[in-house]
């Protein structure tokens, strides 16, 4: 898949595409997402995008290099998983792993003009191999790209976390009618102009705590996300992008502690000025 056929995850795929053709590649990423994504695919399309000569951006996925990099055997991509990653057993990245990775991203590309480094499991390194690799972020090798997959990023440094641009992807996979249903009813109410009291009570309603709000949230972001993909006629793709960076900041509000109903009041406030 090209880097366009993950459109689902809004605000990550509009942002990489538009970094690759303004040649602003960071040197480190982090795509956080829970186990139904695909996080790996997602970055094999990345890599595709910044990689491929005939579709710059996007990656045509019909040449030798994005062939090789879905085969992952293009000799400038170097992928690395934490142990157990298959089986779902005592996932963990040592500390030798990553020595032999920092060995790799001192060498010069081979075909292309960047090596790109993919960790699969990335909260499963140790602390210990955490702190090591640090280093390959504080001192990054020109050309280099590295792009870190993690379930929950809390489990990553915060040294890591502060050193990498960050994107939080959302799948659909495994949700119910019932779950959508909440977050699209507060969606018609916005829409709709309800007073802003009757949305809050609505809130108040369904919402008892810090777990009920994330929940809530996931479920907004989904359901804007299957209006990007498919399309709604009330919603440009701007606004769309627009809303799920709403849903984001509030998500990272919330992990911060900040209170969730003071939250989610706020974000009804900025979808409705959105």
């Amino acid at each position: 898949m090209n880097l366009l056929e993950y459109r689902r995850y809004g605000k990550a795929c509009g942002q990489l595409y538009k970094s690759i053709l303004a040649e602003k590649i960071s040197h480190g990423y982090i795509f956080e997402g829970d186990f139904t994504t695909d996080k790996l695919g997602f970055a094999k399309a990345f890599s595709k995008g910044i990689l491929c000569k005939n579709d710059r951006g996007i990656g045509c996925g019909k040449c030798p290099t994005c062939l090789q990099i879905e085969a992952e055997s293009f000799p400038d991509l170097h992928i690395i998983r934490a142990d157990g990653y298959a089986s779902k057993g005592n996932l963990s990245i040592k500390d030798e792993e990553v020595i032999s990775l920092q060995n790799k991203m001192k060498l010069k590309p081979v075909v292309g003009d960047r090596n790109i480094v993919i960790i699969q499991g990335a909260d499963g390194m140790t602390v210990r191999a955490q702190n090591r690799f640090l280093k390959s972020l504080e001192e990054p090798v020109s050309g280099t790209v590295v792009v870190l997959l993690s379930e929950n990023t809390e489990n990553l440094l915060p040294t890591i976390n502060s050193r990498c641009i960050k994107f939080r992807l959302i799948s659909d996979a495994g949700m119910t009618a019932e779950d959508y249903s909440f977050p699209r009813e507060i969606i018609e109410m916005v829409l709709n102009k309800k007073y802003f009291f009757d949305i809050k009570t609505r809130l108040d309603e369904e919402i008892k705590d810090k777990e009920g709000a994330l929940r809530f949230l996931d479920g907004i972001q989904k359901t804007f996300g299957i209006f990007l993909r498919e399309g709604n006629s009330r919603f440009s793709e701007a606004c769309l992008i627009n809303c799920i960076d709403c849903v984001e900041k509030a998500r990272g509000d919330i992990r911060q502690n900040v209170g969730y109903k003071y939250v989610i009041r706020n974000l009804i406030l900025s979808l409705e000025e959105a």
